[in-house]
């Protein structure tokens, strides 16, 4: 009798129950709750595929979801990096530029600094050649003026010719000796 409550109860609830020989009836109870209990159990499995099919949909919408905005942040980041590609290459530009630039400015504070060498020694020079120009100019207005001192402390009085006696000279013991026109000897130059 218990197998037929037993099976009354699986048709209610959709199962159908195989009939399983048991000797005792205190036997076939037990094992008619455990049936029982195994298609409860089924029955939940059931439902939980049922219920597991909405959670896989939902988990795949989910991941639909994750996998565009992760898509979309891929070529953001994309965008990003070939934006600071193209910024390393300007800046490795303006760092081979500035490099040139400081190896000129280098050579050119080098040629800078022996100009200015340079200059400062052309300076000390100059220095010393107006030091010595100067104290040749002393040395030579000393002279001068020692040379002027002496001279007219020595100097003879001469006794100053009239002008006019050098120009035509004239010799009055000569006159026996006359050319021809009544000029001398000492006069023929002049006309010359």
């Amino acid at each position: 009798m218990a197998t037929k409550s037993t099976k009354t109860n699986a048709k209610a609830n959709g199962f159908s129950a195989k009939p399983q020989p048991q000797p005792e009836a205190k036997a076939t109870q037990t094992s008619a709750k455990a049936t029982a209990s195994e298609k409860n159990t089924e029955k939940t499995e059931k439902v939980a595929k049922s219920t597991g099919n909405s959670d896989l949909e939902a988990k795949i919408i989910a991941l639909e979801t994750e996998l565009t905005a992760a898509t979309t942040q891929e070529s953001k980041l994309q965008a990003t990096i070939t934006g600071l590609e193209d910024k390393l290459t300007e800046q490795t530009k303006t760092l081979k530029d500035l490099q040139t630039q400081l190896k000129k400015s280098e050579k050119l504070q080098t040629a800078l600094d022996k100009a200015e060498d340079a200059a400062r020694h052309l300076a000390s020079l100059n220095e010393t050649l107006a030091a010595e120009n100067a104290a040749l100019k002393e040395a030579a207005e000393t002279a001068e003026t020692a040379a002027a001192e002496a001279a007219e402390s020595t100097a003879l009085a001469a006794p100053k010719r009239p002008y006019n006696s050098m120009i035509h000279p004239v010799f009055p013991n000569d006159t026996a000796k006359s050319l021809p026109g009544g000029l001398a000897d000492q006069e023929v130059g002049w006309f010359d």
